[in-house]
């Protein structure tokens, strides 16, 4: 067994050398640098999206840290990773995973959605309302699911806060 990595290319040991600077100071992704086509990265993705949907969230949760790590511009593998995240219940760090999603890409509604959901939670109510309205207004068809939840959430806080007014109005005296 030789003491040397296996190499990654058959290239000049100054051409790698080069690379490998490029690297550490951030001018390549780790995906650039392992030469990773992005349809291979996107094929992980589906593959881990897969095993979030049949529960094997930890899998899924490691596989999106690496695509992370491999790909740290891309904002869908961000936005998977704050899914994942969601499902173990570790809210914050999947407010920070569709943070940084939406960050790189304003309008993905999967995010938008998430991190709306998160913003409820908070209690931060006009944030939530917010990210649904923007990610509806980006897929007004309501093609993605995320876009399809935050509807019905909309719908549904809109029927809970007129009962609440509609009890209101009940309770309080009329003025003579």
């Amino acid at each position: 067994m030789s003491a040397q990595p296996p190499s990654r290319d058959p290239q000049s040991p100054a051409r790698q050398e080069e690379e490998d600077e490029q690297l550490i100071r951030g001018e390549i992704t780790l995906g650039q640098f392992l030469k990773m086509p992005r349809a291979t990265l996107y094929r992980w993705a589906t593959t881990a999206h897969q095993l979030l949907q049949v529960g094997k969230t930890q899998q899924a949760l490691d596989i999106f840290r690496g695509l992370v790590a491999a790909s740290p511009h891309d904002s869908v593998f961000h936005c998977q990773l704050g899914a994942a995240l969601m499902t173990l219940e570790r809210v914050d760090e999947a407010f920070d995973a569709f943070q940084r999603s939406l960050q790189l890409n304003s309008t993905n509604g999967d995010a938008l959605v998430g991190r709306g959901e998160i913003l409820l939670r908070r209690g931060d109510v006009p944030g939530g309302l917010a990210d649904f309205s923007t990610a509806i207004q980006n897929d007004p068809t309501l093609q993605r699911r995320s876009t399809q939840r935050a509807r019905s959430l909309l719908v549904t806080l809109k029927q809970q806060s007129d009962q609440a007014q509609k009890s209101l109005a009940s309770k309080t005296p009329a003025k003579k």
